[in-house]
């Protein structure tokens, strides 16, 4: 949908996987056309989504109204794809302030070594707890009864 919302007719949107059960989902709540999912795909659902679409008015005034508001701009988008290569020409260390916070990463943080190495001390750490519960349970003290009397051993 996002590389056809400025196309100013109905659509039939089958959305496969990703973003687009969400965008086609809003194009028929939009009332921009209709949606067939993938998993039920079949011809006569195909042709009764296009029949339909092709058919009713509302579909076709609704997408030429959603078209225009976003054909509506200043600048067509080739004119900013030259004025940016443009001014990249016109200032070539202009990319040094562009660059992705993503390249100033560490590499332990990179490779998310932080994160396993969080995952692996919580992971020991309950496994600790419950080796010392099990230990509680299973090796208690004797009782009080059992034990040698320390009265005895002071006299």
């Amino acid at each position: 949908m996002s590389t056809d919302n400025h196309i100013t007719f109905p659509q039939v949107a089958i959305p496969v996987s990703g973003d687009q059960p969400l965008n086609a989902m809003f194009m028929k709540t939009a009332g921009l056309g209709e949606t067939v999912p993938f998993k039920e795909l079949s011809v006569d659902g195909l042709v009764d989504a296009i029949t339909k679409v092709v058919s009713e008015a509302s579909y076709a005034l609704k997408a030429e109204e959603f078209g225009s508001l976003i054909n509506d701009q200043k600048d067509t988008p080739l004119d900013r794809a030259a004025w940016n290569i443009e001014r990249l020409i016109r200032h070539p260390n202009i990319i040094d302030y562009h660059r992705a916070p993503v390249h100033d990463v560490p590499w332990y943080q990179y490779h998310l070594l932080d994160v396993y190495g969080t995952l692996l001390a919580m992971e020991l750490l309950i496994i600790f707890v419950f080796y010392k519960i099990v230990q509680c349970i299973c090796c208690r003290r004797k009782k009080p009864s059992e034990r040698p009397d320390s009265r005895k051993k002071r006299q």
